[in-house]
């Protein structure tokens, strides 16, 4: 976040700077008014391009075992642009190769969910998820299991049967 306030900065700087070597090539003096309001609009303008590039960026970034799964878009409103573009923040991301699962169970999946936020640092949980009814639930690394085969003392979500990171577990083959 340091990196990014320091190059919004220098670039306020930089865009001033290039204006007022053009009006002076020209030999013309600058109006008080336009070094100010290009130091602002390309500043503004690069926050916006950071902001709206950020998921794009990062997911390109990521491993090649790692896919995607989710990625819900979010407005603002003390950044009005948002409210007519969301922007992603936040999203998820699996690695399809790594997703277990129990032949005496077969409706049930486990993978590692990497959770990647905006100035945050990348959080894993391991999630089960019932493909045979819409639901998850969060697991501890030391799994047990009861006669059943199921988790014991797991906490169930109920989701909905469209959600993104259900359908890309439920979805990838075995």
């Amino acid at each position: 976040m340091l990196f990014q306030l320091l190059g919004t900065v220098v670039l306020g700087v930089a865009a001033a700077g290039v204006l007022l070597v053009a009006y002076r090539t020209l030999g013309r003096r600058a109006p008080r008014w336009i070094l100010p309001v290009a130091a602002g609009a390309a500043m503004l303008g690069f926050h916006i391009w950071s902001e709206y590039t950020w998921f794009r960026r990062t997911a390109a970034a990521l491993p090649p075992p790692l896919t995607v799964a989710m990625a819900p878009a979010s407005t603002s409103i003390i950044q009005p642009w948002t409210l007519v573009v969301p922007r992603v923040e936040r999203f998820a991301a699996i690695d399809p190769r790594a997703i277990r699962w129990n032949e005496r169970a077969p409706g049930l999946r486990m993978v590692e969910v990497f959770l990647i936020a905006r100035y945050m640092p990348t959080f894993t949980t391991l999630q089960l998820f019932d493909c045979a009814t819409p639901r998850r639930a969060d697991v501890p690394r030391d799994l047990a299991l009861d006669p059943g085969d199921m988790p014991q003392g797991a906490v169930w979500v109920e989701l909905d049967p469209a959600d993104p990171l259900r359908r890309a577990v439920c979805a990838a083959p075995l």
